[in-house]
Parts: C-alpha cells; structure tokens; sequence
C-alpha cells in the first residue's frame, strides 16, 4: 500500500473518519461504571459495540506503563480501529478461557508498538483477532455493522486470509526454535480453524503446537526451573490447553461434532506423566499479581480466573486414566469396563471442592428477570469473566460424565428376555439421563446467553451430546418419563436455537430457526406427541 494512502479511501473501508475509540483503560474503576446495560435481558442480542473497563487489582505494576490508546500499526485485514476492538474483546471475552498471554506483558508490547518491528508478535495479534472472530461469530456481525471487514462474507472468509498473511512472516529458520510466542499462534490458528469447520488446517496447526510444546519440554517440570514466572505460567497454560484438545480429538472423529461412540480412556502417559500433575498446573493467581521474578499474593475474596481454568482442567483429566485408585493405593490392570467405571465415580466429585463463586449452584442470575432499578450488578466484567468459566466448568463436567457414563451402559447392558429386568435397566439409564439434563438446564438457564458465547462451538456440541439420548426414551407415554423426556427436548432446543442464531458454518441452524420460529409445536411432533 503507497505510503500516503489513507484506508478510509479505500473501497473496502471507506467510511467516516473517526478518532480510535480507548481501549483496555484503567482510569475508571468506579463500579457505576462497569455497568454494561442497565436493560434486562430477553435473549435478544443488541448489535452495538459496547464499551468495557477493565477491572484491574490495587497492584503496582513497577515500570509498567499505564494503559492507553494504541492502534495495531497494520491494517492488512482491516481498519486499525477494529483490529484495536477486537484485541479488547480478546481480553474480555476470551482470555479467561484462553490465556495465552501475559496480560501486563501484552499491554504494554502493544502500547510500544511491538508488532511493528517483531513479525512473531504481528502474528500473535492477527492469531488473537481470528480466534475472535472465528469464535465470537455474533461480534462478527457487530463488526460488519460498523462498515468493518466489508470483503469478508464470513469467519471463515476472515481466518482464511489472515492465516495468508501469517505464514507470509514466517522466515526459513522460523522453526529452528521455539518460544511461547509460536506455540501461541499455532493454538490461535488451530482453535479458529475448529470452529469453522476446517478440521484438516485445524489437525495441522495442532501438529505445530505439540511441535513447539516439545521444544520447550513443557511436560517437564524441571524444563521450568530455567525460566522466568511469567514463562513458566505461559507454558503450563498452552501445555493444559493442548491436553484439552487431545481429549475432545479422542472423543470425536476429525469432522468435528460427530460422535466417537467406541473411544477408549486416554492413557495418562500418553501425554504426561502423572506424577507431574501437581507441578505443571498453573498457580492460581491473577495475571496482574505476577511478575517474573516475584509474585503478589492473591487476595483471599478475589478469585483468580486461573482457579477457574484449573478447574476445567481437572475435569478434563476426568478422560484420563489416571493410575491411582480414590484412596491411594496403585490400580492393578484391568479392563476398560473397569477403568471407565472408576472414571464414572470420579467425575461425580470433580467439582466438590471448586471456588464458591464458580459453584454450580449458583443462582445470580435467571432467565427472563428484571433487574432490580434497571440496573444489574451481574453486568460487572469480572462476574461476566467468572461466569463464562463457570458455564465452561459446568457444562463440560456434566458431558464427561454423561459420554463416561453411556460409553459404560454401551459395553454392559446385554439383551434380555426379562421384561422386569429390562425394565429395571431402563429406568436406572433414565434416572442418569434426567440428572444430567436437569443439571444442565439449570446451569443454562443460570447464566446469561452473552456469558454463554463464549465458549464458542464446543459448548453446543456438549449440550447436544448430553441431550441426544433423550430421543431414545423406551418408555410409553402412559409413564411420566416420556412426556418429561419431550419437555427436557423442547428446553434444549429453544436454548440451541438462541445460541446457534448467528452460526456461520453448522447446516443443523436450519432446523433450529425452523424450530424456533414454529415454536414448540414441531418438537412436540417429532417425538410423538401423543397427549
């Protein structure tokens, strides 16, 4: 692009000149001012960019610089001013999830404008923008609202053409070494390819992380005494999300979404070695109370996001089969019905001793109810961060237990003539099927549709697997069962309908809007509405 040629002039981004809008702000802690909306909300999804603050602890930062106004110095797939929001809905919406930098760190690298002589870090910031994009679809659209990314039809249109320009700053030598930078990039690329779809580019990118993963021996704990805090926190972080990743690749076959109805446990060798666990978990601080070379003690009623993300850690661990029997003693060899029968048991207490404030249980919200005054304290960005993890924690517990508990009913329930004992059989699979469906409505139906989203695709491919056996009921409606198991479908489908509204990619938002649109009267008739 000539070096005088301003992008407000250019076809695809003309538009009315504006003043890059203050993101990542520290000046206003005022908890008024972390109010988002003072509406209640009806699952309608407003198309405005809304303005976030950071809510950030009394820490001091040393020779930090301060938050400020900054622009991404590069505009190859878009104007600098939405790349800027885009960065800031990374760090609002997604870093909990994902923490795949060091957020003072990262900061500050953009203030300095970093990205204008660092290729590797030019990347990570287009690897951040994907991942949003891909992952946060309705954003996409807010994005499009503002006149931004007018060439782009579509996510996947977008993370197509960033991955171009990606690869086109990668040098010959670019990996003859390795660093939490690369192994980052290559997470960013392989989860935005996930979730549209493209699962070949997606396996690829996954081969780089476990590349670069290696290189840096992050399944070593003694790999970590030569680095900094900040290196080793980043390491243990991309490490667990990688193990992640392993465990739904084990769960489900490459054309992501469909059912491995015949995998096995993953073996705990397969990725680490179990008597590692306790030093590569992360410690449970918040980003801005560690620094590398010392850490601030959290504060004991402030939980940290990183207490969160061990905990979906933990539950993920619920696949592996772990060598140590529930009171300490080494488990002999067995076969899988065993191992995954012990499995079972563990995921029932997973969660016993999880943070108070990510608690299943947790009411604070409820669909549909006013807020008292207009206003909701819940809009508060840190409760939105704690609550997009605890939809992430929650969730995913009641799907392993749910994909752990069929996958054993599968390898022993036998045909039976016995009309008693088949009937018994049933109605133990029904009452497991009920307790994990009524489970997730509540936590569904607890927290708020924009708290949801972020967890992207992977969260409506859990909701479906948990509810799928439901369509199976075996009972007759003269029973109470079967009308439940209708009601039970009705609830997940209007939830699936609200959170797949702005898909871009899934052919089954087809037969949600219908659903939707119809209301309840055609799930009533596809599964036999005999009332």
């Amino acid at each position: 692009m000539p070096e005088n040629e301003c992008t407000s002039d250019r076809a695809q981004y003309r538009r009315p000149r504006r003043k890059a809008k203050q993101i990542l702000d520290d000046s206003k802690l005022d908890p008024a001012n972390e109010i988002l909306d003072s509406a209640p909300e009806e699952w309608s999804i407003s198309t405005s960019i809304p303005q976030y603050h950071s809510i950030s602890p009394s820490v001091s930062h040393g020779d930090r610089p301060g938050r400020h106004d900054f622009v991404l110095g590069f505009e190859e797939l878009g104007p600098q001013e939405a790349l800027s929001i885009i960065v800031q809905d990374y760090v609002h919406l997604l870093f909990p999830l994902i923490p795949v930098v060091h957020l003072p760190s990262f900061q500050t690298d953009v203030v300095n404008n970093r990205a204008d002589s660092d290729t590797v870090f030019r990347s990570l910031l287009l690897g951040i923008c994907t991942l949003v994009v891909c992952q946060l679809p309705r954003r996409f659209l807010d994005y499009k609202n503002e006149q931004w990314f007018s060439t782009f039809s579509s996510p996947y249109d977008f993370a197509l053409h960033s991955e171009k320009f990606i690869n086109s700053y990668r040098l010959p030598d670019y990996f003859e070494s390795a660093s939490v930078e690369k192994c980052a990039i290559a997470y960013l690329l392989a989860m935005s390819f996930y979730h549209v779809g493209l699962s070949g580019r997606a396996t690829l990118y996954w081969g780089e992380v476990s590349l670069f993963l290696s290189f840096l021996g992050a399944d070593e704990p003694r790999s970590y005494s030569a680095v900094n805090l900040i290196e080793a926190q980043l390491r243990k972080k991309l490490f667990w999300l990688y193990v992640i990743g392993k465990v739904h690749q084990r769960l489900d076959r490459p054309d992501e979404g469909v059912e491995n109805s015949n995998w096995a446990p993953l073996p705990d060798h397969m990725l680490f070695n179990s008597d590692d666990l306790a030093a590569l978990m992360p410690l449970e601080v918040d980003d801005e109370y560690l620094f590398s070379d010392h850490i601030v003690p959290q504060p004991p009623d402030h939980v940290s996001l990183v207490a969160g993300f061990n905990c979906a850690v933990k539950v993920f661990l619920g696949f592996v089969d772990l060598p140590l029997e529930e009171l300490g003693s080494p488990s002999r060899s067995r076969g899988v019905i065993d191992t995954l029968r012990k499995m079972y048991q563990r995921t029932i207490h997973l969660l016993d001793d999880v943070p108070p404030q990510l608690s299943g249980w947790r009411t604070g919200y409820v669909h549909g109810a006013e807020s008292p005054n207009g206003h909701d304290p819940s809009n508060n960005l840190r409760h939105r961060q704690l609550e997009s993890l605890r939809a992430n924690i929650h969730v995913t517990s009641l799907w392993a237990r749910s994909r752990i508990f069929e996958r054993l009913h599968g390898l022993t329930s036998t045909s039976t003539t016995d009309d008693s004992e088949f009937y018994r059989i049933q109605h133990n699979l029904w009452s497991e099927r009920q307790y994990s469906c009524e489970r997730l409505l509540h936590v569904l139906y607890n927290i708020r549709q924009q708290n949801l989203e972020p967890n992207g695709r992977s969260l409506l491919f859990k909701i479906r697997q948990v509810a799928a056996p439901l369509l199976n009921c075996a009972f007759e409606d003269h029973t109470t069962i079967s009308p439940r198991a209708r009601i039970y479908i009705e609830r997940f489908v209007e939830l699936l309908a609200q959170l797949d509204k702005y898909s871009f990619h899934d052919t089954q938002i087809v037969v949600w809007r219908n659903l939707e649109s119809q209301r309840r009267h055609p799930v009533q008739e596809l599964v036999g509405d005999r009332a």
